[in-house]
């Protein structure tokens, strides 16, 4: 048998006629390879099936030092589960014997300290005169530390530091992996609702514990099996293999909605919060991403039906979802091309049907759909950056049809809606001086109108702009009064000068005796504190006569007239 560290030689001397310094430069490199802590090389004869190990690799992975090692002794420090892997890496590096380099990492014992190393192999093939593979030649490195590192790092990329739950990539690609095998998966969204509430008042590590409070919670609850995840801020998923029909995320859905109906304990402090849940299924074979968004369309259907809601995915919400992308886009477009145009309601005095007023109402000519009224396109407006654009321009308008009117000695106030994105950006006291005052229309003549939405989410900003709005003679009503949730302190807290009566009131009024009192209730609460009243929506003259009789003065809808182009209303004056 050939000696092994014959080889080596010959492998030396390979490496010393490849390079172009002087050999002793080449030697003095060699060996301080062959003297790193954590670089050994090694030599395996496949004519001989003879092995040479340095000094190095014995340190390394325990192969007894003190001469030739042998291949035997090389597959038993390799780990019995890497053994194949690393097998099938040299056969196909045997069996391709082109380029002759390979690479592979596996597990190594290491007897001596009674722990695993992981050990990188780089290596390459030499061939003989006959161009075949005659040996291997490579270093082996011990990448332990290396492998610590990189836990870390997948630790930190997988999981969530927080609550040690998975985090949405690991989550993807646990789901991946299920659908891949052939399986179904379900997947249930839950978003927090009132975890901001318990951040901004009781502070940030008061949010962090109710988030690790609600993690193990919810843990206790899921069966085996199902893998929870944090996915964002307030934003829980998980995860049912095996899973087709929507009805076990059902019942789960009702089990986390009954387990956060229980109250959790913060700094001493009982915090209440509930959730809304979203569930989508996928197919064997499926896009674990497309899940996932699937889950996220029926959480956001679920936070529109309400508080602790659940919603199952249905394709219809992504081709309602399109529809609204490819809304906004138009709008946008719309805006920029003046495709919008101001229709007005007559507002009339009921005893005597005088035109007093006017309300402006958007109209959208889309290029395709035609004309549009305020309820096909408004929802998607109000949360659009267009919204602050387009409500100045409606401002505008209206104050330079009022203008022309006033010029003409038949002044008629004109009554716009805002959007809140106008109150909440700033600046609109002073934009509506600036046109008052380029248009010539004096203030007195021109009315915002504001819903209780707007004035029950605002905050002082929208006080001392309903202030300077009065100081510029402004009307200000109160939209749609009655139907939500404003206190009446509201009434002596902003500057109002009218209440609107809505339309659900006055439907009714002449057959519902709770309708006629709620409406009789407004009207004395106007005249007490000395604001104008409209009624909306009156259709019927007995509707009509009924508002009269209890005191309102002035009312619009469709038996006065319906929303007209201006040159309608303004042949009608």
């Amino acid at each position: 048998m050939k000696d092994s560290r014959g080889n080596a030689a010959t492998a030396n001397k390979n490496i010393v006629t490849q390079t172009n310094g002087p050999a002793s430069v080449v030697e003095e490199r060699l060996q301080a390879a062959l003297d790193s802590d954590d670089l050994g090389i090694w030599d395996h004869d496949l004519r001989e099936n003879t092995f040479w190990a340095s000094p190095n690799i014995s340190r390394m992975v325990g192969i007894p030092e003190g001469g030739a090692a042998s291949t035997r002794q090389f597959w038993e420090f390799v780990h019995p589960d890497d053994r194949d892997g690393v097998r099938q890496v040299l056969r196909g590096a045997l069996a391709a014997a082109v380029s002759g380099h390979f690479e592979v990492t596996f597990r190594a014992h290491r007897r001596d300290l009674g722990r695993l190393a992981l050990v990188r192999c780089s290596a390459q093939l030499v061939f003989d005169q006959d161009n075949r593979p005659a040996r291997m030649l490579g270093v082996f490195r011990d990448v332990s530390d290396q492998q610590e590192e990189q836990v870390k790092l997948f630790y930190e990329a997988h999981y969530d530091e927080l609550t040690g739950l998975a985090n949405q990539k690991l989550l993807t690609e646990q789901t991946q992996t299920v659908l891949d095998q052939g399986r179904p998966a379900g997947c249930l969204l839950l978003e927090l609702n009132g975890f901001q509430e318990v951040s901004d008042t009781l502070g940030q590590e008061a949010g962090d514990r109710l988030l690790q409070l609600t993690a193990a919670r919810l843990t206790r609850l899921l069966p085996e099996g199902a893998p929870l995840s944090r996915t964002t801020g307030e934003e829980f998923a998980v995860m049912l293999p095996d899973q087709d029909q929507a009805r076990a995320l059902i019942q789960l859905a009702e089990a986390v909605h009954g387990a956060l109906l229980e109250t959790f304990m913060i700094k001493d402090r009982p915090v209440a919060i509930s959730g809304h849940v979203g569930i989508a299924l996928a197919a064997p074979r499926g896009c674990a991403k497309t899940l996932l968004s699937d889950a996220h369309l029926a959480l956001a259907d679920a936070k529109r039906a309400g508080y602790g809601a659940s919603r199952v995915y249905q394709p219809a919400l992504r081709k309602a979802l399109r529809a609204r992308q490819d809304m906004s886009a138009d709008l946008r477009t719309a805006v920029l091309g003046e495709q919008f145009e101001l229709y007005y309601q007559p507002q009339v005095r009921l005893k005597d049907g005088k035109i007093v007023g006017a309300e402006a109402l958007l109209r959208w000519h889309h290029p395709r759909r035609g004309l549009l009224a305020p309820g096909e396109f408004l929802p998607l407006l109000k949360g659009s950056p267009m919204a602050r654009i387009l409500g100045d321009w409606v401002i505008r308008q209206a104050c330079a049809k009022g203008a022309l009117l006033y010029r003409q000695g038949r002044p008629l106030c004109m009554a716009v809606n805002l959007f809140s994105a106008q109150f909440k950006l700033g600046g609109l006291a002073r934009m509506v001086a600036d046109t008052l005052r380029e248009t010539g229309l004096p203030g007195e003549w021109l009315e915002i109108e504001i819903t209780e939405r707007v004035i029950i989410n605002s905050d002082n900003r929208l006080k001392k702009t309903l202030n300077d709005l009065r100081a510029l003679g402004c009307q200000l009503a109160f939209d749609d009064f009655g139907t939500g949730y404003a206190s009446l302190s509201m009434l002596k807290e902003f500057p109002i000068t009218r209440l609107k009566v809505d339309k659900s009131f006055v439907d009714a009024i002449h057959e519902s005796g709770e309708d006629h009192a709620v409406v009789q209730a407004m009207i004395q609460l106007a005249e007490t504190f000395g604001f104008a009243i409209t009624a909306e929506g009156i259709e019927t003259g007995r509707q009509a006569e009924v508002l009269g009789q209890l005191g309102c003065r002035e009312g619009q809808g469709y038996l006065f007239g319906k929303p007209i182009p201006w040159r309608e209303l303004y042949a009608l004056l």
